[in-house]
């Protein structure tokens, strides 16, 4: 069985949500605020503004910058444990929120939109800054930045990309909608290097080969996961690799070394986990 499971805290969820129009101006027709642009313009809430844009939601203020793309992402349900979230065969654009009062909008008030879809947004509590590369999960009561998720079908062929909050909108660049139109890449394990036996005291050496069976390239993350007598629960090495359509890549990790010897007997759990699916394998440990 398992020792380390995945608990996720998930706000909100991929569905339709409905835009509620800003509150009027003297400066606005009925239905439209206004807020300042980059340059200094001004622009209503019936405009897409470039992220980077402030603009004021519900009497505080919110920019969106940082747009990314991912097939997968790393997540870390337990401090020392590292998994792989597939965005259930979707993907995920992530935008980094800025409220300098600290406070914001909470998650679901925002959505990403396209053509006749929306999609809300949501955080996830194992989304770390140990297993993100782009910063801290939004909180809307603490802090003054972090990224928001929109998960979406992929490929999703959609015109007028933005994210909106309460009738208020930020154009996504086209480079964005030019990547979520693309068929999404696929991993297959062609080949897993596990040792069935190790000495006691000795660390050891994993290694699996995939092949990308897509027709675009992409970025493979997986995690190699340890557990047994004498390990604590549980050690993890994620890996990044990129792989081309059609080729194969191997990522590989050792163990035993920084986390201290194996065990001196029983056996120990080697997990395998990527984002379409997972591998466990028993190594026997020798007694010395």
């Amino acid at each position: 069985m398992e020792l380390c499971r995945r608990r996720l805290l998930r706000v909100g969820a991929t569905g339709a949500v409905a835009a509620v129009a800003g509150c009027g101006s003297d400066r606005s027709r009925p239905g439209e605020s206004t807020s300042a642009t980059p340059d200094g313009t001004t622009a209503t809430t019936s405009e897409a503004v470039p992220l980077g844009t402030t603009r004021t939601v519900d009497a505080r203020e919110v920019a969106l910058t940082g747009p990314t793309v991912r097939d997968s992402v790393f997540t870390r349900p337990f401090p020392d444990t590292v998994g792989v979230d597939g965005a259930e065969g979707g993907r995920y654009v992530f935008v980094r929120v800025e409220t300098p009062a600290g406070t914001g909008p909470p998650p679901e008030r925002f959505a990403l939109a396209g053509g006749g879809d929306r999609f809300r947004g949501e955080v996830d509590s194992s989304w770390s800054d140990a297993t993100l590369d782009f910063g801290a999960p939004y909180d809307p009561d603490d802090g003054t930045a972090g990224h928001l998720a929109f998960r979406v079908p992929a490929p999703l062929d959609a015109e007028r990309l933005r994210v909106t909050a309460d009738g208020t909108a930020w154009r996504l660049p086209d480079r964005v909608g030019e990547r979520l139109a693309r068929p999404p890449p696929t991993y297959e394990l062609a080949s897993a290097d596990v040792p069935d036996r190790v000495a006691a005291g000795e660390a050891f050496d994993l290694a699996a080969t995939f092949e990308n069976v897509a027709d675009v390239a992409g970025d493979l993350r997986c995690a190699f996961v340890v557990s047994g007598a004498g390990f604590p629960c549980c050690p993890s090495r994620p890996r990044t690799e990129a792989i081309g359509p059609g080729e194969t890549g191997t990522v590989r990790a050792t163990f035993g070394d920084a986390d201290g010897t194996v065990p001196e007997s029983g056996e120990v759990d080697a997990r395998l986990r990527w984002s379409d699916g997972s591998r466990e394998y028993g190594v026997a440990v020798d007694t010395a």
